[in-house]
């Protein structure tokens, strides 16, 4: 029996409308007087990478568009590896890893993760923590990264595929250019381990 995917979209969005990365750097602001990041206070590595992950959930007819964005931002080699470390990141996030620590097994599939739309201005709290695992393997610390992995994956999945999924796509952004910040913000406090995660090591917080 086929399992029903982990990643889903928030539906309360108005506007559904496809947009490129920088259309939602120009979105409105959030009204909620800031307490949670919005798109626009995203940097453009950031802006690219939920974009794709958007475009991705909402299915294969916008990847084109990711395919041609990435190579432009990256240059084709490292696009190349840039995606495809996002798309194995994003298969596992799904439920449909593969290879060292892919799928978990029964029992140890984790929760859903929330993304929201292509339109949307709001960051949810899932795609918050996939930012700071990847700004955390982007400066050298898989530790701390694997933290944020944990609050979106079983433990097992976290440490294997996805872990290497995250560091290449996290590698080829930084050699880009596209440096990822270790944001904290309100948001931050609902990710176990999150305050640790700057001076994370092997024996840090576990889900």
């Amino acid at each position: 029996m086929k399992r029903p995917p982990r990643i889903v979209s928030i539906l309360a969005i108005a506007n559904e409308s496809q947009m490129i990365a920088s259309d939602l750097a120009a979105a409105p602001a959030a009204p909620d007087g800031g307490a949670l990041l919005n798109v626009r206070q995203l940097m453009y590595g950031e802006q690219l990478i939920l974009w794709a992950a958007r475009h991705w959930l909402a299915g294969s007819g916008g990847w084109p568009r990711v395919r041609e964005e990435f190579a432009l931002a990256c240059g084709c080699a490292r696009a190349s590896r840039a995606l495809d470390g996002l798309e194995r990141l994003l298969h596992a996030l799904n439920g449909s890893g593969s290879g060292d620590g892919g799928a978990a097994a029964a029992g140890d599939r984790g929760r859903t993760v929330w993304l929201h739309r292509l339109a949307s201005h709001r960051v949810s709290g899932d795609e918050l923590a996939l930012l700071r695992a990847l700004a955390c393997y982007q400066a050298g610390e898989p530790h701390a990264g694997r933290i944020f992995l944990e609050w979106l994956l079983p433990p097992r999945t976290a440490a294997g595929d996805a872990g290497k999924a995250a560091a290449t796509l996290a590698a080829a952004l930084r050699e880009s250019g596209h440096l990822l910040p270790r944001r904290r913000t309100a948001l931050a406090a609902a990710v176990p381990g999150a305050d640790a995660a700057a001076t994370a090591s092997p024996d840090a917080v576990r889900h």
